[in-house]
């Protein structure tokens, strides 16, 4: 579902209740007026809630997490990379195996559908001469057929 104005923060909560909205995307600065304007059962169908654009607040991802049930993760992602480069992820947990995905106040792990390269540039010399800079790049791994770094 897509809703045009994410400034209707009871309607958004009135339809996602009503949809069963599962996945949401949204930014620190809304998670603030849904705290303010929406039910707690409004977001409760929500297994994934992830937040980006903007720092997220410990205290603001605690506070939506009481209130709805649902822990927002944050990601980072910038126009020229892609929506979402990295993001933080459930914990994942099974018998005596725990694995932390979430960690508050960072932006968690690169997506596993990019990779890096890292490509030398031969005009600027490294800290040993000789060595030129690494320069690390985020691209998709299918995209115009290009399938490693050159």
């Amino acid at each position: 579902m897509f809703h045009a104005n994410p400034l209707q923060h009871r309607e958004i909560g009135e339809l996602c209740k009503k949809h069963k909205c599962t996945i949401f995307v949204a930014t620190p600065t809304f998670l603030r007026g849904y705290l303010r304007r929406c039910e707690p059962d409004d977001f409760k169908s929500l297994r994934i809630l992830v937040c980006g654009a903007e720092k997220m607040p410990p205290t603001l991802a605690q506070e939506f997490k009481q209130k709805f049930g649902v822990e927002p993760f944050e990601g980072y992602g910038c126009t020229e990379l892609s929506p979402v480069a990295a993001v933080n992820v459930a914990n994942f947990e099974a018998g005596n195996v725990r694995q932390v995905g979430n960690k508050l106040g960072t932006i968690g792990q690169a997506d596993p559908r990019r990779r890096r390269a890292h490509r030398r540039s031969p005009d600027h010399a490294g800290p040993a001469a000789g060595q030129g800079r690494a320069d690390a790049h985020v691209r998709r791994q299918r995209h115009e057929g290009i399938s490693g770094p050159r």
